[in-house]
């Protein structure tokens, strides 16, 4: 997959969250949700050319926002403006 962003927009990879427990108990849609809200920790695979803080490779920290998601390949992706980051996490 080759995306790259434009102004200032970032591409994040949204962390793994499992289904099930460790146990094998599925989670309810609740848990899941709620679990999606607090990964807040993402990693950037691209920034448009208006971004100034961040770098392709970052760690950082993004405020509590409705990020649109998209998967690829089982992977979740998805798209922020600069002004959602909160921190670099180093």
């Amino acid at each position: 997959m080759n995306l790259n962003c434009v102004k200032g927009n970032i591409l994040i990879e949204l962390p793994e969250i499992k289904e099930t427990t460790e146990s094998g108990i599925i989670k309810s849609e609740e848990m899941m949700a709620a679990e999606y809200k607090d990964s807040n920790v993402v990693k950037v695979l691209s920034v448009g050319e208006e971004v100034t803080v961040v770098k392709k490779g970052d760690r950082i920290m993004i405020k509590n926002t409705h990020v649109p998601i998209f998967e690829h390949k089982g992977k979740r992706y998805g798209g922020i403006s600069e002004y959602d980051v909160f921190c670099i996490v180093k």
